[in-house]
């Protein structure tokens, strides 16, 4: 597949769910909303194939949550809790965002419609795992001296 081709085809699936491109600027970087309620940032750089799409996890607020951000980059060792895709933070925004890429190529309309998906839901249960462990940290916080255990979470892989 083209460049040009891939962009013509995520444009279309765009247009197909109501979503207006305009065709005058270089933009490459489009929000959507999936159906469960998130905010994805798809991004198809100019002169490539290759589709980014990013969803906000959490926010962290440093340096107390060094902790947090330690277990999401362990988790980036453990494809099959993190579905394939990476977790990443940006310190810019204090965000910690999932991330999973795609080749256009054999992608159609419903294998994205199924990518934002599954994402849309990765990062809800991600969410629910860091919060899990934000609550066990704070309830344990002056009563243990030992490490702490990560609450339980397993995701089957979730991007082909």
């Amino acid at each position: 597949m083209q460049p040009i081709k891939a962009k013509e085809q995520l444009d279309q699936w765009l247009r197909r769910r109501g979503i207006t491109v305009a065709m005058e600027t270089k933009n490459d970087r489009h929000f959507v909303c999936t159906a469960e309620g998130e905010e994805c940032l798809l991004w198809l750089p100019e002169m490539d194939t290759t589709l980014f799409i990013f969803t906000l996890v959490d926010r962290l607020t440093m340096p107390k949550d060094n902790d947090l951000l330690t277990l999401s980059m362990a988790l980036n060792l453990e494809p099959t809790r993190t579905g394939g895709a990476s977790l990443g933070y940006n310190p810019e925004s204090k965000q910690l965002m999932l991330r999973s890429v795609h080749d256009m190529t054999g992608l159609d309309d419903v294998a994205l419609d199924r990518i934002l998906e599954q994402m849309s839901k990765l990062a809800g249960a991600l969410r629910l795992y860091l919060d899990a462990f934000r609550n066990q940290r704070s309830g344990t916080r002056h009563t243990a001296k030992g490490p702490l255990l990560t609450p339980g979470f397993h995701s089957p892989r979730l991007f082909t």
